[in-house]
């Protein structure tokens, strides 16, 4: 994404200069365009999120084609000159970054996410804001649905990580396998499958499917993808025949690039298992293509107004984010498409301010010569860990205390009291877990368990991906305007039938993030939230609607709240409660 281009290469002993490639510049330019659309809540750009994997191969196709450079000039590599080329490049708009979400913070900010900023800002100083995200103990309603200000700080991350690390690989490699290009591919070939090998394991495992996405190890087989790219062109001579052959493939790979971006999203179960990788090798058919002297990727690519947006994209990039939290609908009154105009031509205009001005000039060392550069950067970033101790922490609004809201609806009814429901007598009791994708996971943790214990006997209930327990209207989802599936809106049926089906004396439902997320109800226009009356009410509800067909089954309902809080009284709970539970695992918002 962020790497310079190569400059020369050397064919049959003899140096020859490697041309400025124009449609590299140009699919950095479309890629960060995928990027704005995606986050502009745009239905029909669901995948643009995949412009980040093809930042990354890119940079491995960039980065290898100078070290190739380099060691054959050379026969080494100055890991301490790339490290500097680095820093000079991607560090100014960085700092740059974190500084204004310091200062603004509170603008940007909702309320609840202020306490969180402090140690999201200082995570992503360090470059290990991706990790933040995997270990983070936030509820993911918090994380996904009001996102921190630095969120995209985690493809920087998973960057930085590589380029300090991969660059100490190949220069390890050539020394063993004493400049034999062969071995390297080999060496860089076991890395990708190994990084394959980590997100199949996990799948697997049903972890969450964020430490897949966010994992420096899962992602890197797209950067070292690019890199095997670029060991492969290096030197060779393709011929008309292959250069006609990886133009049309690149042809092709370009519109499934695009195709992918529109049917492709975030909640895509192949991604997690291959699928960026795949998509990886889709990039590096663009990226041969590209440079190529003639064809279609490369004409289209080298469009002037794609080649200035791909020269400028690493501060698009950066600055894109905290302006579309900023700027939103409720602020501005804008409709979709005028948003999108205001909050591009905002960006577009600081980056190249930004390009012009700061970046650049450091870069090419026309400003901050030598030591002062980093003097500058340490005392910036001093201040920005100085700033962040001086966010507030942000008040939180009164919580809903859905046990006694329960007791009160219920005793206002006129049901029959918990206490007096019937109970059962059996040495083991059967239980069952229903709720959305983060339930399916508390539901096989619970069944190890109760593989391993004779305390319960642990049945399947019935779990969907994205099924919460509010159904209607519709809800927001990582800046994106969404409606529950189908089978969700069928819960009802579904878990009535499997209730019928095992008959459990305690049935658990998980509820948590899709409760809370902003939501627009039905004959309503406005975009509710926790602690608005009426959303209040409608989910409220909802919670008791659950809890009646749970009860429907037989046996006591339990709604189980992941506060992350353990209630050791859980087990003698009434049936009109909120249970508070650990989840064995947390799960993604899917």
């Amino acid at each position: 994404m962020h790497a310079e281009h190569p400059s020369k290469t050397r064919v049959k002993g003899e140096q020859r200069r490697l041309h400025f490639q124009p449609a590299l510049e140009g699919l950095r330019g479309l890629s960060v365009l995928g990027i704005l659309l995606f986050h502009s809540n745009f239905e029909w750009a669901a995948g643009g999120f995949l412009g980040v994997s093809t930042f990354f191969t890119l940079s491995g196709f960039l980065i290898m084609s100078l070290f190739l450079v380099e060691h054959d000039r050379f026969a080494r590599i100055d890991l301490l000159a790339f490290w500097s080329r680095r820093f000079r490049r991607l560090m100014p708009a960085s700092l740059i970054t974190l500084a204004a979400i310091a200062l603004f913070g509170a603008g940007i900010e909702a309320p609840d996410q202020l306490g969180r900023l402090r140690g999201d800002i200082l995570w992503a100083l360090a470059y290990l804001g991706n990790w933040r995200f995997i270990f983070s103990e936030a509820a993911y309603a918090q994380l996904f649905t009001e996102p921190s200000a630095v969120l995209h700080f985690w493809s920087l991350g998973i960057e930085e990580q590589l380029y300090l690390a991969f660059p100490i690989a190949v220069t390890i490699a050539f020394a063993v396998a004493r400049g034999s290009r062969a071995a390297l591919a080999g060496s860089i070939g076991m890395l990708v499958a190994g990084s394959l090998a980590a997100t199949l394991v996990l799948w697997q495992m049903d972890v969450a499917r964020d430490r897949i996405y966010y994992g420096t190890d899962t992602r890197a087989a797209e950067l070292l993808i690019g890199a095997l790219l670029a060991l492969w062109l290096a030197n060779r001579s393709l011929g008309a025949a292959g250069a006609r052959c990886v133009k049309a493939l690149g042809t092709a790979a370009l519109l499934a690039v695009l195709a992918l971006w529109v049917l492709w999203d975030l909640e895509s179960g192949v991604l997690y298992r291959g699928g960026l990788p795949a998509y990886a090798l889709l990039s590096s058919a663009v990226i041969a293509a590209a440079v190529q002297p003639s064809g279609a990727v490369r004409s289209v690519l080298s469009w002037r107004w794609i080649r200035r947006l791909g020269r400028i994209s690493y501060g698009v990039y950066l600055y894109h984010w905290p302006i579309y939290l900023w700027l939103t609908s409720e602020r501005t009154g804008l409709g979709e498409a005028q948003l999108f105009a205001l909050r591009v031509a905002l960006t577009v205009g600081i980056a190249i301010l930004s390009y012009d001005r700061i970046e650049a000039p450091i870069r090419e060392r026309r400003i901050l010569v030598g030591r002062r550069a980093f003097h500058a950067a340490a005392s910036l970033a001093c201040a920005i860990v100085v700033g962040t101790t001086l966010l507030p922490a942000g008040p939180r609004g009164d919580s809903i205390d859905f046990a006694e809201s329960l007791a009160v609806e219920r005793s206002t009814s006129g049901d029959v009291p918990a206490n007096d429901l019937p109970t059962r007598h059996r040495a083991t009791p059967r239980l069952a877990v229903f709720g959305d994708s983060t339930a399916l996971q508390l539901d096989r943790g619970l069944r190890r368990w109760g593989s391993e214990s004779e305390e319960a006997e642990v049945l399947a209930g019935w779990t969907g991906l994205g099924c919460g327990v509010a159904r209607a209207g519709r809800y927001r989802y990582r800046m994106r305007e969404r409606s529950a599936p189908a089978a969700c809106r069928d819960r009802d049926r579904n878990w009535e039938d499997r209730l019928d089906a095992v008959r459990p004396d305690i049935a658990v439902v998980l509820v948590g993030p899709w409760e809370v997320s902003d939501r627009k109800l039905p004959g309503d226009d406005a975009w509710r939230k926790p602690g608005d009356p009426i959303f209040d009410d409608y989910l409220r509800n909802e919670m008791l609607a659950a809890v009646d067909v749970l009860a429907s089954g037989g046996g006591p309902g339990r709604l189980a709240d992941p506060s992350f809080d353990r209630d050791s009284r859980c087990g003698q709970a009434p049936r009109d409660s909120v249970c508070r539970l650990r989840p064995v695992a947390h799960g993604p918002l899917q």
